[in-house]
């Protein structure tokens, strides 16, 4: 039976290079457009509080109010963004 597989295939390294860069490049712009919303920030508190109620059960309640107020608090703190009619 014949081999048909294909050869593994190297990209240049320069290739790479730019292909890494893009895609930092494009990642660090989503990090900054996301940022900004409000939403990101109360999402991130409640998984952190999440991941705190993983690791101590025994503050569960602690850990919860805590979440929950930092959560509130961003919501109070950050303006919600608005976009004009008729834009996605």
């Amino acid at each position: 039976m014949p081999d048909t597989a294909q050869p593994n295939v190297v990209v240049p390294l320069s290739k790479r290079a730019g292909l890494v860069r893009r895609v930092l490049h494009a990642t660090a712009h989503f990090a900054r457009t996301q940022g900004t919303q409000a939403s990101t920030w109360r999402g991130l508190a409640l998984i952190i509080s999440a991941c705190g109620i993983y690791i101590r059960p025994e503050l569960a309640a602690a850990i919860t109010a805590v979440g929950m107020a930092v959560s509130g608090l961003i919501g109070v703190l950050f303006p919600d963004i608005v976009s004009p009619a008729g834009e996605q």
